[in-house]
């Protein structure tokens, strides 16, 4: 089972690049199409990009704060890496330090210059890398499930333009948190904050969360064990169904979500704090209270506009909701 996509940092880069190629206000930017990586609708997906002139594929990644490159994909690309200056880290605590500029990045139509990537820390030889939120926050985005299309919309609509996704059946504000795609959803009762993450196939509570709003302990009966996240054969989580979750007026009934033990800073940076010397500076790279991963979202149509800040969602895909 693979849960990717989640990554902290110490240190983020909160513009995104600046696209090159002009909008039109009532047309979608570039349309692109998904593919699930295994072939399972419950899969990640990927989407093409052009780098230097080779086309990839990139894992979609809206959990993801900045875009990253595989190291096979550097190697193949004969691409220089250096210190980044900064430290990510994923869910079983693996960090990476070390990036690369790429001169020409393509999504699609939309061309990027000088686009600095971080090596991302996964090595699935199936994925060249991760196009996460920093290539997403300065347009809209719809992402079509049931017909696996992905489309970049100019934030500047048209009179009318998105008219169609004010009657979505589900309508929560986004924020970014710390660079990361967030909304409010309600779980059980409790109102979280939760990660929209198409790079993992699993939604994912932390095992402190779980334990203290829903009084669930790690591996509680009947919760099905998950041995070898991300083949780390010591990091097993344990499958959980809740009652129901609700994005707005949407509700998915028996959201089944892996409690997880929170490993994100076990490698991290143990200096103190300068503030707080009782504190290393990775102490704050936790697991989020809430990913909301690829097993929900399969079956979903999302459009998340942030020049609105709203999330639109409704079920299947008949066109606009």
């Amino acid at each position: 089972m693979k849960c990717r996509g989640l990554l902290g940092i110490a240190l983020l880069w909160l513009c995104s690049p600046a696209p090159v190629k002009a909008a039109e206000c009532d047309l979608p930017l570039t349309s692109l199409k998904m593919r699930p990586l295994r072939g399972q609708a419950y899969d990640v997906r990927t989407v093409p990009v052009t780098i230097n002139g080779h086309t990839k594929n990139f894992q979609l990644d809206t959990g993801g704060v900045i875009s990253q490159i595989s190291q096979h994909t550097v190697e193949e690309l004969h691409l220089e890496s250096l210190d980044s200056g900064f430290q990510m880290y994923d869910v079983n605590g693996n960090v990476s330090r070390r990036a690369v500029t790429v001169e020409n990045f393509l999504v699609g139509e939309l061309a990027f210059a000088r686009v600095r990537l971080p090596i991302a820390t996964a090595h699935d030889q199936a994925i060249d890398g991760l196009l996460a939120a920093n290539m997403m926050v300065n347009f809209d985005i719809d992402l079509d499930f049931p017909r696996d299309t992905m489309s970049y919309i100019s934030p500047n609509h048209c009179l009318g333009g998105q008219a169609g996704w004010k009657t979505a059946q589900g309508t929560v504000p986004i924020t970014l948190l710390n660079g990361r795609i967030a909304v409010k959803a309600m779980l059980d009762g409790q109102r979280l904050d939760a990660f929209i993450d198409t790079g993992s196939t699993q939604s994912i509570m932390s095992e402190k969360v779980a334990k203290y709003f829903f009084h669930i302990p790690l591996g509680a009966a009947g919760d099905q064990p998950i041995k070898s996240i991300n083949n780390d054969p010591t990091l097993t989580g344990y499958l959980h169904t809740f009652a129901n979750l609700s994005l707005g007026n949407m509700t998915i009934e028996r959201p089944h979500i892996l409690i997880l033990e929170d490993r994100m800073s076990r490698n991290g940076d143990r200096t103190p704090q300068i503030g707080n010397r009782a504190l290393a500076h990775s102490a704050r790279i936790t697991l989020p209270d809430l990913i909301i991963g690829m097993n929900m979202l399969k079956d979903l149509r999302l459009y998340m506009s942030f020049s609105e800040r709203r999330l639109y969602v409704t079920e299947g895909s008949t066109g606009k909701p």
